[in-house]
C-alpha cells in the first residue's frame, strides 16, 4: 500500500506551594510537555519578560510551543544536577532524549516562582523576511512540460546552474529545497525553531539558507535565503530525486494553467489571459468558479464546494494526490462514500498517519459535478491554524486532472476549461 502524500496535552494545574517545590514541580511539567510535544500547560507560570534563544517577552513566549512541538523526539529521563536560590532560584537539569542524547538544561524562576528563562540546549532562532524578490519572466505565455511522480506534477527548474526536479506545490507560500542537497551545516547542535504547517503538523527540521541561483523558465531568484528542510521521505516514496518544492511566491504574478493529460504546465501573464483563452479555448463551454485568497500569506485559493447538499471551504493543492476532507465530517458524509478503508496519509512534515479513505460518490463545484474521488479524512487543524484559516479540506489531483483547469490568481476564479 502505497502512501497518499499532501503536501500543506493536558497536565493537572501545578499545585500551588513555594518556593524549590513548585519550581520542581514545573520542571517536571516541562518534562510532559515534551513528551506530548504540547506547552500549553506552562503558558500560566511564564514570567511577563520570560526568555530563551535569545528572545524575550512575546516573542520567546512564541518560540516555546514550536520548539516543543518540533523536538520531534521523547525524552528518556531527567535528573537535577544542581541548584541555586539566590533573589531568584536556578535549577540545572540533565535531560535524556532518545535520538539527541544528553542535554544540560536550566530553569531560572524569580521570586513570584514564575519561569523567568528556560534554555533546554543549544538552540538559534532564524527569521524568514517575507519581501522575497522574485524577478517575472519576460515570455507572456510560459508553458512548461512535466511528469507524474505519483500523482504529483514534476518538473524542471535551475539551480546554482544545474536543471533539477522539483515539485510543484502551490499550497507551499515559498520555494523550499530538500537539505539533502543544500550545503551541510556547521553547527549541527543547533536547533532551528519554525511555524511551518504540514499535513500532520508541526513541520520540523526546517533552515534558512543562502540561495545562490534558482531559474524556473525564466522566472528567477537569486543570492536571497530561503527554507530547506528534508524532503529524503518524499524522494523514496516517489522514487525520484526531488530538490525542493515551487511553492506559490514563484508564480504568484501568474495565472496557471494545468493539463495533465497533455502533462504541461502553462504559466499566464494576467493581462494576456483572457486573448489566451481566446484564441485556444473559444469554442469550449467554461466553467467558473470564484475563489478567494486567504491565510495568513494570502497564498491559499479557497473555492466552495456543495457534498450531500451541504456548502465547504476548500483549499486548492496541487500538491494533494488526493482530495482531503477533515475528519469531523467522516461520519455526516460516510453514507456519501463508497469502498471505505483504512490508508497512509504522508505530507511535507515527515509524519505519517492512518485515516480513512475511500470514494467520495458524489462533489460539486459550481455547475460541474464529480464523481468516484479519492478522498481521505484527516484533522485540518494544523492547517488553519498555521495558517489563520478556516477550511474544511483540501482538492487536489483528483479535481485538477479531470480537464484542462485554469487557475487565475489575478482575477480570482477559477475555470474548468473542457
Amino acid at each position: 500500500m502505497r502512501k497518499i502524500i499532501i503536501l500543506f496535552f493536558l497536565i493537572s494545574k501545578i499545585a500551588q506551594s513555594q518556593d524549590m517545590a513548585q519550581c520542581i514541580n514545573l520542571v517536571e511539567a516541562t518534562a510532559k510537555a515534551i513528551n506530548s510535544k504540547s506547552s500549553d500547560a506552562l503558558n500560566a507560570y511564564l514570567s511577563d519578560d520570560f526568555s530563551m534563544a535569545g528572545q524575550s517577552g512575546s516573542i520567546a513566549k512564541r518560540i516555546l510551543p514550536r520548539l516543543i512541538s518540533q523536538l520531534g523526539d521523547s525524552l528518556i529521563s531527567f535528573e537535577k544536577v544542581s541548584e541555586t536560590k539566590t533573589d531568584e532560584v536556578t535549577l540545572v537539569y540533565d535531560f535524556v532524549y532518545k535520538n539527541l542524547g544528553k542535554k544540560t538544561s536550566t530553569f531560572v524562576f524569580n521570586a513570584q516562582n514564575q519561569l523567568k528563562a528556560l534554555t533546554l540546549f543549544k538552540m538559534e532562532v532564524k527569521t524568514m523576511k517575507n519581501n522575497t524578490i522574485v524577478k517575472k519572466s519576460t515570455i507572456d505565455v510560459i508553458t512548461i512540460p512535466f511528469k507524474l511522480a505519483g500523482k504529483l506534477i514534476l518538473v524542471q527548474a535551475n539551480l546554482n546552474g544545474v536543471n533539477r526536479n522539483f515539485i510543484v506545490d502551490n499550497g507551499a507560500p515559498k520555494l523550499i529545497l530538500n537539505s539533502k542537497y543544500t550545503e551541510k551545516r556547521q553547527d549541527t547542535n543547533a536547533k532551528v525553531i519554525s511555524s511551518a504547517k504540514g499535513i500532520n503538523g508541526n513541520i520540523s527540521g526546517l533552515d534558512i539558507v543562502k540561495l545562490g541561483a534558482f531559474d524556473f523558465n525564466g522566472i528567477s531568484l537569486n543570492n536571497q535565503d530561503v527554507i530547506t528542510t528534508d524532503l529524503s521521505h518524499l524522494e523514496a516514496e516517489l522514487k525520484t530525486e526531488i530538490y525542493g518544492l515551487i511553492g506559490y511566491e514563484i508564480y504568484k504574478d501568474y495565472d496557471m494553467l494545468f493539463d495533465y493529460k497533455g502533462k504541461t504546465l502553462t504559466l499566464l501573464n494576467p493581462e494576456k489571459t483572457a486573448i489566451y483563452l481566446d484564441g485556444k479555448f473559444d469554442k469550449n463551454q467554461l466553467d467558473t468558479i470564484p475563489i478567494s485568497m486567504e491565510a495568513g500569506g494570502k497564498h491559499l485559493a479557497i473555492v466552495e464546494a456543495n457534498i450531500a447538499g451541504k456548502n465547504y471551504k476548500l483549499a486548492l493543492d496541487c500538491g494533494a494526490e488526493s482530495n482531503l476532507l477533515d475528519d469531523s465530517l467522516f461520519t455526516s458524509l460516510k453514507s456519501n462514500m463508497r469502498k471505505i478503508k483504512t490508508d497512509e496519509l504522508s505530507g511535507a512534515d515527515k509524519a505519517t498517519k492512518i485515516v480513512q479513505s475511500g470514494k467520495l460518490k458524489s462533489f460539486k463545484l459550481g455547475q460541474r459535478t464529480f464523481k468516484n474521488l479519492k478522498t481521505v479524512y484527516s484533522s485540518m487543524i494544523q492547517i488553519s491554524a498555521g495558517y489563520n484559516v478556516q477550511i474544511d479540506g483540501l482538492i487536489g489531483f483528483e479535481v485538477l486532472s479531470k480537464q484542462k483547469t485554469l487557475l487565475s490568481y489575478h482575477n480570482k476564479q477559477l475555470i474548468f476549461l473542457d
